[in-house]
């Protein structure tokens, strides 16, 4: 089964806690003072928060290069991500802006990820996602899935 076929929500799901467990991706120790974003006041109050946007990397990276795959080439880059999980920011009374996520955040994602050996970079900038990271990806919509 692809990894489009299964519903996103129970895919990041299974995907969240198998990198806890079988990857054994750590978070960071700050995790409970990162936000995701300058546009947040608080960090997330789930305990998992960090493990649940490390799937969602992977998955919207597998996403993108199937609808994308000129892209590839270059790859997808942090700011990229930023902009993907960026938000609007509370102004008070002045009107609401648009503004990216954590860079940081998304860079020590990536290369957490690079560390597995479920992303590499491409020599023009940007991460894709290798052979191995697309077995793992479909493995987990299989488990999904049955």
């Amino acid at each position: 089964m692809k990894v489009e076929e299964v519903c996103a929500v129970k895919f990041i799901e299974a995907l969240s806690i198998s990198l806890k467990e079988v990857k054994k991706i750590e978070k960071p120790e700050e995790t409970e003072y990162i936000k995701t974003g300058h546009g947040k006041e608080l960090a997330p109050t789930n305990p998992d928060w960090y493990y649940v946007r490390v799937a969602s990397v992977l998955r919207k990276l597998y996403v993108e290069q199937l609808s994308h795959p000129n892209k590839v080439k270059h790859g997808f880059g942090t700011l990229w991500f930023a902009r993907v999980y960026g938000g609007a920011k509370n102004n008070g009374h002045k009107p609401t802006h648009t503004v990216t996520g954590s860079k940081s955040l998304v860079r020590r994602i990536l290369q957490t990820l690079e560390t597995q050996k479920l992303v590499s970079q491409v020599p023009k900038g940007g991460r894709t996602l290798t052979p191995t990271g697309l077995a793992y990806l479909q493995e987990i919509a299989s488990k999904v899935s049955a």
